[in-house]
């Protein structure tokens, strides 16, 4: 399990010994999660979250696993996420926020069937009736699909796309 994690508020210890914190307030930082190099979590999960009224997650890199759940207040998925496989149904992906922008690829294909994408919400961009996740899913204000963007829930050998 992969986690990248961003909060408005954090005390960080740099020797480690609990002595001497320094907190860091939203006065001094603005959140940022930002992933521009590869995170592969073969099977298992990758988590990238940044809390905070204006957290901003950005993934320009490559992620691969078989649930990738991205979540702030602005999610930028500019990269390419990639939950497929080639034995089983396609993974989860889910991007949630405030506003959401997808210009890179998202990938959910499986042999046995297609997996899942939610783009700022569950069916029809609701969350509380839980139709097609799991859990419940934030729906976004704003969602934005490029046309440069990819998004492909096929199902590769037998069953249905997702």
């Amino acid at each position: 399990k992969v986690t990248l994690a961003g909060a408005e508020t954090y005390s960080l210890d740099f020797y480690g010994d609990g002595l001497i914190n320094y907190v860091v307030t939203p006065e001094m930082v603005r959140t940022l999660v930002e992933n521009n190099g590869a995170i592969i979590s073969e099977g298992g999960t990758i988590t990238m979250t940044a809390a905070g009224a204006e957290s901003l997650l950005i993934n320009n890199g490559i992620l691969q696993g078989r649930t990738i759940d991205l979540a702030a207040n602005t999610v930028k998925q500019q990269g390419a996420v990639d939950v497929s496989s080639q034995n089983d149904k396609g993974g989860t992906v889910t991007v949630t926020g405030e506003k959401v922008l997808v210009s890179g690829s998202i990938k959910a294909e499986g042999k046995m069937g297609g997996g899942k994408v939610f783009l700022g919400g569950d069916y029809l961009g609701g969350s509380a009736t839980k139709k097609y996740s799991d859990k419940p899913i934030k729906t976004a204000k704003k969602v934005v699909v490029t046309k440069d963007a990819s998004i492909s829930v096929n199902a590769t050998d037998k069953g249905g796309g997702g």
